[in-house]
């Protein structure tokens, strides 16, 4: 679903104590010395050759500078924080538990392993979030041009590649295969799957809309961030508020265009999943802000504050209803407005957390190398299980019938972890280190 050495434009332009008396040194030292030995004519000519040196050595130093300045309203990619890339393990691994279906995934999620993509979703807003905030505060704007072509380079290719191979290996399965892969193409799948447009149906792309989701933020939120600068946290409050009533008013809605037919309408589109993005928005806002964050230090930032955070989050996630399980309006309405909303405040909570003690006990567990690393190719391992299930079930296994649903479930693991180290390696490095070259 990323610098306090770094020179500062202030720094560059504050001139060097020593240079002017070292070059006026220099200048008396060679006027006496040729005025003693050579004529007025040759005066002249030392002193232009000076002035000329002096000249170049000063446009080299206005260059380094008007360098070191841009390469200071860059992102540097040593802000990636291991432990949030240990949340992105835990919310992948999630989703992995819950689309096995084995039974060591029962053992450690149940069946609330689907809130893995909420992870993901109030992790990206307050990532997104900060990562603006920064570059406002280095540049006092937001380059659209450098976000768009940032992302790009961090998603695209990936994306075409799964999409490719994912209508090739499935295209007996697609009623049409174009227009699942234009609807895949236009980041449209949350809302052919919410109000089941059918065009994407047996095309194994289903899973994108997570990704759909997460386009259309980017590509409104900068903006609005641009948009509304002086009054961002009310915004951004209110776009919660927002959205949380329009689940609100889908859930009652029995009949006609808005009906809620499935739980997919209300659970997997953009409009009804902003709230959940917004507050991980809102928390980095939150953080910006120096009286706030010293608020967080003192309450958040205690050692066992993170620690009740991630229990309490595991055990909610283990008792969390199936959506396709939630029929009749009391339940429609406890899950989507009241449980999920309440999982999405204590993911918040522990990314502050995190954020305001990043030596805490639960950081340096999510920051661990084996967990980071798992992070670190989360988009790939998000991409490519389905996949990687499928490969395992239908080719390793076809033909044994006393293999342990347990040794198959983990089998499923490991290939979906191979499939994505080889994506990770093989297709994202690649375009990640051009990325960093053009200093994007």
């Amino acid at each position: 679903m990323d610098s306090s050495n770094t020179l500062t434009p202030e720094k560059i332009a504050a001139p060097n104590s020593d240079e002017p008396n070292s070059s006026a040194a220099i200048s008396v030292d060679v006027t006496k010395e040729f005025r003693a030995a050579v004529n007025d004519e040759a005066t002249t000519d030392s002193r232009a050759a000076v002035n000329d040196e002096a000249t170049t050595d000063s446009r080299v130093t206005h260059a380094d500078a008007r360098t070191s300045v841009a390469a200071s309203t860059r992102p540097k990619s040593n802000d990636r924080v291991a432990a949030l890339d240990g949340v992105r393990a835990l919310a992948i691994l999630s989703v992995l538990t819950f689309h096995s279906g084995g039974p060591l995934g029962a053992i450690v999620c149940k069946r609330g392993g689907w809130l893995g993509v909420d992870i993901f979703f109030v992790l990206s807003g307050f990532l997104i979030t900060g990562i603006l905030l920064k570059e406002r505060a280095r540049t006092n704007t937001i380059s659209l041009k450098h976000f768009y072509l940032r992302r790009a380079l961090r998603l695209t290719p990936v994306y075409v590649l799964f999409i490719a191979i994912t209508i090739l290996t499935s295209a007996h399965y697609c009623q049409n295969i174009w227009a699942a892969i234009g609807v895949a193409a236009l980041y449209m799948v949350d809302y052919d799957v919410a109000l089941s447009w059918g065009n994407i149906a047996g095309s194994g792309l289903e899973i994108a809309w997570s990704l759909a989701v997460e386009e259309k933020f980017y590509l409104v939120w900068p903006t609005l961030m641009k948009t509304f600068r002086n009054n961002l946290p009310q915004v951004t409050a209110a776009i919660i508020c927002g959205a949380w009533l329009w689940k609100l008013f889908l859930n009652f809605q029995t009949s006609g265009p808005l009906a809620y037919s499935h739980y997919l309408g209300v659970g997997a589109a953009f409009d009804t999943k902003m709230d959940e993005i917004m507050l991980g928005c809102l928390a980095s806002i939150s953080l910006s802000n120096d009286k706030i964050r010293s608020f967080f230090k003192k309450t958040l930032g205690r050692e066992w504050v993170s620690i009740a955070l991630l229990i309490v989050l595991f055990l909610f996630m283990r008792g969390m209803t199936v959506p396709g399980s939630v029929h009749n309006l009391e339940q429609r309405l406890m899950l989507w407005n009241v449980k999920l909303p309440l999982f999405c405040l204590g993911v918040t909570a522990l990314l502050v957390s995190l954020a305001v003690k990043p030596n805490s006990l639960v950081a340096k567990f999510l920051g661990l190398a084996p967990m980071a690393w798992v992070g670190r190719i989360s988009y790939s391992l998000y991409l490519w299980h389905g996949l990687a299930f499928a490969v395992t079930t239908l080719y390793v296994f076809r033909n044994t019938m006393t293999i342990s649903m347990s040794f198959m479930e983990v089998c499923n693991y490991a290939m979906a972890i191979a499939f994505a180290a080889c994506s990770y390696y093989l297709v994202e490095m690649p375009f990640l280190r051009l990325k960093e070259k053009l200093g994007h």
